[in-house]
């Protein structure tokens, strides 16, 4: 998926607030998050999966106007 720059802002209703996966939920209660998408992704040369969020139902991805799309 690709975006115009500046929608960096995400709110998510799932697992967190930190990475989790199928075997660390218990540490991850469901909630409504909200994080920027940099300060939660490690940027590396060969990407990889990282940020991992479990169970989340909606995700919105929006800019600093709060324009944006809901997933």
């Amino acid at each position: 998926m690709q975006l115009p720059g500046g929608f960096e802002q995400f709110t998510w209703f799932g697992r967190g607030p930190h990475e989790n996966y199928i075997d660390r939920n218990t540490g991850a209660p469901v909630g409504l998050y909200s994080a920027r998408w940099m300060s939660s992704t490690c940027l590396t040369f060969c990407p990889r999966e990282n940020g991992n969020k479990t169970d989340v139902r909606w995700l919105a991805l929006t800019n600093a106007a709060g324009l944006g799309c809901w997933l």
